[in-house]
C-alpha cells in the first residue's frame, strides 16, 4: 500500500462523513481546539467509528503500519485526519510491544503538536510506553522539560501518568516531581495546566510526596496549575491552602 493512497483514503473517509457540516460550526470547534489545522468539526463518536474500521490494515507488519500512519501524522493539514493516526494507538498500544519498537516514530510526532487535544491524546500513547519502559521513555521527557517548543514541555509532564487510573505501575515520585518543578515558572497558559494536572495524578498515587511538594512551592504555582492540582483535595486542606495563597498576596500588595 502507498503511503500517498492511504492518506487520500483516511482523507476521504472523514470528509465524507464530515458533509454538511456548515463553515460556522467548523470554525467554532477550530477556535475550540485553538488549532491552525483545517477542522471538519466531525463529532469525536464519529471519529472513533471510522478509527475502528480499520482501513484494510489487518495483516500488515506493524511497523509498516507505523510508516503509514507517520506519513499521515506529518503530512495531513486537516485535524481529524491526523486525529486518526493517535485514535488508531491510543486504543492498540498496550497490546503492542516492545516500547523500543515504536518510541523512535511515536516520540517524533510531539514536533507536530500544536493544540491541547492531539496533545492529550499523544499523550495517553506515551504515557503507555513509558510504563512498558521507563528507561527508555523518561530520558526523552527530561529533554522535552527544557524545549523550546512548548507542546514538547506540556508532554513532559503529562506523559509521566496521564490519568493515574490507566496505569499499572508509576515512575518514582522524584522522577515526577523534578520535571514538574522546572516547569513551575513556565509562562504559557497549556504548561500550567499540565503542570497542575500532573500534580493531581501524582496526588493520587504519592499522597504524601504530592502534599510535600505543594506546601514547599505554595507560593509558586501559578493560578491555574494550582486550581487543578487540588481539584480532589480534602476540603479542609484546599481551604486552608487557598487562605495561605490568599494571605501572601495581600502581604506583597502592602
Amino acid at each position: 500500500m502507498k503511503k500517498v493512497d492511504f492518506l487520500k483514503r483516511v482523507t476521504t473517509s472523514l470528509q465524507k462523513a464530515g458533509e454538511g457540516i456548515s463553515k460556522t460550526s467548523q470554525e467554532k470547534r477550530k477556535s475550540c481546539y485553538r488549532s491552525e489545522l483545517n477542522v471538519l468539526a466531525l463529532a469525536v463518536p464519529i471519529q472513533r467509528k471510522i478509527s475502528q474500521q480499520g482501513f484494510s490494515l489487518e495483516g500488515l507488519d506493524e511497523l509498516k503500519i507505523l510508516s503509514l500512519w507517520d506519513y499521515i501524522w506529518k503530512k495531513s493539514p486537516i485535524f481529524e485526519v491526523k486525529a486518526q493516526a493517535l485514535l488508531y494507538y491510543q486504543y492498540r498500544i498496550k497490546n503492542l510491544s516492545p516500547a523500543k519498537k515504536f518510541w523512535p516514530i511515536l516520540s517524533s510526532w510531539s514536533e507536530e503538536i500544536e493544540n491541547w487535544e492531539h496533545s492529550d491524546r499523544l499523550s495517553h500513547i506515551h504515557s503507555s510506553l513509558l510504563e512498558q519502559d521507563f528507561y527508555l521513555v523518561y530520558p526523552t521527557l527530561a529533554k522535552w522539560n527544557c524545549s523550546e517548543h512548548s507542546w514538547q514541555r506540556r508532554l513532559s509532564v503529562v506523559n509521566l501518568l496521564y490519568y493515574s487510573s490507566l496505569r499499572k505501575s508509576y515512575p518514582p515520585a522524584k522522577a515526577i516531581l523534578t520535571l514538574v518543578e522546572a516547569l513551575l515558572l513556565d509562562q504559557e497558559y497549556y504548561v500550567q495546566k499540565g503542570v497542575g494536572w500532573t500534580l493531581r495524578e501524582a496526588g493520587n498515587v504519592f499522597p504524601e510526596e504530592a502534599e510535600n511538594f505543594i506546601n514547599k512551592h505554595l507560593h509558586s504555582l501559578s493560578s491555574i496549575a494550582f486550581t487543578t492540582a487540588i481539584e480532589k483535595i480534602d476540603k479542609k486542606q484546599k481551604e486552608e491552602w487557598k487562605n495561605l495563597r490568599k494571605a501572601e498576596r495581600s502581604r506583597k500588595k502592602k
